[in-house]
């Protein structure tokens, strides 16, 4: 949910949660962890500064850790 400063509070939304889903969540469904997250809404600051990245020749655009230290 995007944060609104005049919406419920948090607590509010966990505890009509709590009283109304976490039973069937966790008992039907098995899950048993839920998190309340908001999202800040986009600012002036997210306009002026997009970044753009750039894969370099002949390289990877990414790796993923395996456990080895490279020793190049």
């Amino acid at each position: 949910m995007e944060y609104q400063p005049h919406d419920i509070p948090r607590k509010h939304v966990r505890a009509i949660y709590d009283m109304t889903c976490k039973e069937v969540f966790e008992h039907e469904l098995g899950i048993t962890q839920t998190t309340i997250a908001y999202s800040r809404p986009k600012n002036i600051k997210d306009l002026v500064t997009k970044a753009k990245l750039h894969k370099a020749p002949g390289k990877p655009v990414s790796k993923y850790y395996s456990g080895e230290l490279s020793t190049t």
